[in-house]
């Protein structure tokens, strides 16, 4: 079926490829001026409206950083503060090493009181 496609494809470039040949100056002219300036006035569209969309979806997502999780939450920022505080102390990675033990700890103590 891929071939079949290919073939389709190929020929269907070749006879559009002749057509082109086949016009008059003229036409062929025309069409590339009509072309250029379909180009051209598409280029100027899209530059004019890039930068203000940029911008304002950095506005946005400022806003949304500095005034959401206050908004929902209070002061939601020290919580998070204490959880990285307690992911980056050297003491956590000990507590991970030891884990078994306090695990064991925990068993042992709920058995014996």
């Amino acid at each position: 079926m891929m071939k079949r496609d290919k073939a389709f494809e190929q020929t269907v470039r070749q006879l559009l490829d002749d057509s082109i040949e086949e016009l008059d100056p003229a036409i062929s002219r025309r069409l590339q001026q009509a072309r250029a300036r379909a180009l051209e006035a598409n280029g100027r569209r899209f530059v004019l409206w890039r930068p203000a969309v940029a911008f304002a979806m950095s506005v946005l997502l400022l806003l949304a950083v500095v005034f959401w999780p206050t908004a929902q939450h209070g002061d939601s920022l020290a919580p998070l503060m204490a959880d990285m505080e307690l992911i980056a102390a050297d003491d956590s990675l000990q507590l991970i090493e030891d884990l078994e033990f306090y695990q064991w700890l925990l068993e042992t103590g709920n058995n014996a009181g």
